[in-house]
């Protein structure tokens, strides 16, 4: 049996995967691997070449703030969300170089 994986996350593919690694391959005859490799390669890089993640979020204001919503061009709506925990994450993001997609955040008052 054929042990394969793929890297989606590489330079210009964004979760597109369409080349693969052979890690190894088990042999029933006696139950063991042969070109045996890592079998758990790092998958997730310092650099995500602006790929998108979407980011679902809940919480209260000063910490979750939905500071405006429009549509692009291909008619879904985007969402614009400020506060303290999102601009923390967006600190974190833009050094990881990904392109955030916020969905509908859920919003709360304490009362």
């Amino acid at each position: 049996m054929d042990l394969y994986t793929g890297f989606a996350l590489e330079r210009g593919r964004c979760g597109d995967v369409t080349d693969v690694v052979l890690l190894g391959q088990w042999r029933l005859q006696d139950g063991s691997f042969i070109l045996s490799a890592n079998l758990f390669p790092l998958k997730t890089p310092d650099n995500f070449h602006g790929c998108q993640i979407r980011i679902g979020s809940a919480g209260i204001p000063p910490y979750v703030i939905l500071t405006g919503n429009s549509t692009d061009s291909d008619g879904n709506v985007v969402y614009k969300l400020g506060g303290l925990t999102v601009q923390i994450l967006l600190l974190g993001v833009d050094k990881m170089n990904v392109t955030v997609v916020f969905r509908k955040p859920i919003l709360s008052t304490l009362l």
